[in-house]
This record gives C-alpha cells, sequence and structure tokens, in this order.
C-alpha cells in the first residue's frame, strides 16, 4: 500500500508537523530522555508514525527489544493493564536506559484500567516512558495527562497535502492532473493517511464539487431522498465541516445547537453518517 510505502522513517520526512518535531528534537536532547507523551488529533495526522519514529530515535538496534506497542481500543480493560503492561514496565531495558510503551488509541482505555496505569506510570518511571495517542483528550484521565506532556495534532492544511500528493504521484508515476490532486487534498479533511489511501485507490472525487456548489438554500429545496443521498455520498466530517462553515457564512445561528449535537454524538460513534443524515432531515 501506498501510505505504508511512503510512511515516514525519520522526524525529517515528517510532512506538515515542523513545529511538533522542533519540540521532540528538543527531549530527545536532554540526558533524562523523553517525557511520558500524550499526543492528541484526529486520525492520519502522524501520531503513531512520531511515536514510532522517537523510538527508532531513542533505541536504534535495540528497537526490538524496548519499545512495546499496542492498540487500545481492542485491548483496553483493567486485566490487561495489571497483567501486561505492568510486567512489561517493570522489566529492565537492554542496551537503553529506559524502555518506550505505546498505548495507541489510549482514549478507549477504560477509566478504571487508566487509574490502574496511573500508579505504574509512577512506580517505573525511572525506566518506562508511555506515549499516548487518542482522538478525544476529554476521556484521559486527569492523573495521567498530567503526568504527560500533551502534544495537539491539528489537521494538516490542504497546500501541504496537495504538495506531498504531487510528490507521491511523480514519483510513482501516476496518472493524476493537479486538479485531481487539489480535490483529493481537499476531501482528505486534513487526513494525510486518507488523502494518501484515496489516491491510491482512485475514488470518486466528485463528492468535493458537490460540496463546493452546496448552500443553505439549495439544501432547504433538497426532498428528503436527496438529502439522505448528500449525506451517504460525502464523508460525513467534510460534509459536517462544510455545513457548519455555510452556518457562519449565512449567520444562520439557529441551527448551531443541533450541530453541536450531531458533532458530540459524530464524536462518540464510528457510525458517523447515521447522524449527520439526521441532522439534514431535521434541521436544514
Amino acid at each position: 500500500m501506498l501510505f505504508e510505502t511512503e510512511r515516514p522513517q525519520t522526524l525529517e520526512q515528517l510532512v506538515g508537523r515542523d513545529k511538533e518535531v522542533t519540540r521532540i528534537k528538543e527531549f530527545l536532547q536532554k540526558p533524562e530522555g523523553i517525557p511520558h507523551l500524550l499526543f492528541s488529533g484526529k486520525s492520519g495526522t502522524g501520531k503513531t508514525t512520531m511515536a514510532s519514529i522517537i523510538a527508532r530515535e531513542v533505541f536504534g538496534d535495540a528497537l526490538k527489544a524496548n519499545y512495546y506497542e499496542f492498540n487500545s481500543s481492542s485491548t483496553r480493560g483493567i486485566d490487561f493493564i495489571r497483567d501486561e503492561i505492568a510486567e512489561i514496565a517493570k522489566r529492565r531495558p537492554l542496551g537503553a536506559n529506559y524502555k518506550i510503551i505505546l498505548l495507541d488509541e489510549a482514549d478507549g482505555i477504560t477509566p478504571d484500567a487508566q487509574q490502574c496505569l496511573r500508579r505504574i506510570m509512577e512506580i517505573n518511571a525511572n525506566y518506562t516512558r508511555f506515549i499516548f495517542t487518542c482522538n478525544f483528550p476529554y476521556k484521559i484521565i486527569e492523573p495521567i495527562t498530567s503526568r504527560c506532556v500533551n502534544i495537539t495534532f491539528d489537521p494538516i492544511d490542504l497546500l501541504t497535502i496537495a504538495k506531498h500528493l504531487k510528490r507521491i504521484v511523480v514519483k510513482h508515476k501516476l496518472n493524476y492532473t493537479d486538479e485531481q490532486i487539489k480535490q483529493f487534498a481537499k476531501i482528505s479533511n486534513g487526513d494525510m493517511r486518507l488523502a494518501i489511501n484515496n489516491l491510491e485507490g482512485n475514488i470518486d472525487i466528485s463528492s468535493s464539487e458537490i460540496l463546493d456548489t452546496l448552500t443553505l438554500s439549495k439544501i432547504k429545496t433538497m426532498n428528503l431522498d436527496e438529502k439522505m443521498s448528500l449525506a451517504f455520498s460525502v464523508d460525513p466530517e467534510l460534509l459536517f465541516s462544510k455545513l457548519f462553515d455555510l452556518v457562519q457564512k449565512e449567520k444562520s445561528w439557529d441551527k448551531l445547537f443541533p450541530m453541536a449535537e450531531c458533532n458530540y454524538k459524530m464524536n462518540m460513534s464510528i457510525h458517523k453518517t447515521l447522524f449527520i443524515a439526521n441532522l439534514l432531515e431535521k434541521n436544514f
């Protein structure tokens, strides 16, 4: 897959993360090494990739012996923390000053398990560092966030994504025009992984053209079938962003409260399209 072959291997190769890279380099230069880190932001913005690069920078050839990666969305209960993470955390590092444990999607860890994890972080702080990634930092308990340096990964801007896609297109001799590349960047909504995957998958980019011509008055004239077709044919986060822009542009403030409710429900669910469809049906 293109995303894997193009995945950055060094801090210098990370695209659109100059500010974050500068900060990480400062930590790496300190004698005590990196602190516990909490990376937050939407999917596809480089959180997990950054963690892996940090581990390579710290450990070099000793990477496999000292770097442990877990996806917390599938292993998130207190037994997992007590049994597996606690056991790894107390091991001595091999050929290094400390180990790194990455808990990816840590906002999926249950509150009880997080409380258990807090104590593990305290006991093993001398030779274990934790890196957490999450989409929703408010789901991480305060005793953990207070022990971490928090770094927010904002969505990558359209121009940066478009330039990176252009390099990939030239490198792999893909047949796309500059306008098509721009549309791929646009519909990614700041998600570099999605942009590259869409480029490789040659998806229909007409949804971007649909959004370009959208207005609140146009939505109002749509019947139910047309609104549902809009909801199910466009990335829900991209559509929500467009609706929010239209509400601000046209000062349709009565729609802010239902949009806030929709946004909350979308953030808490994997079935985001259902909520955006309901918003269109009842409030637009």
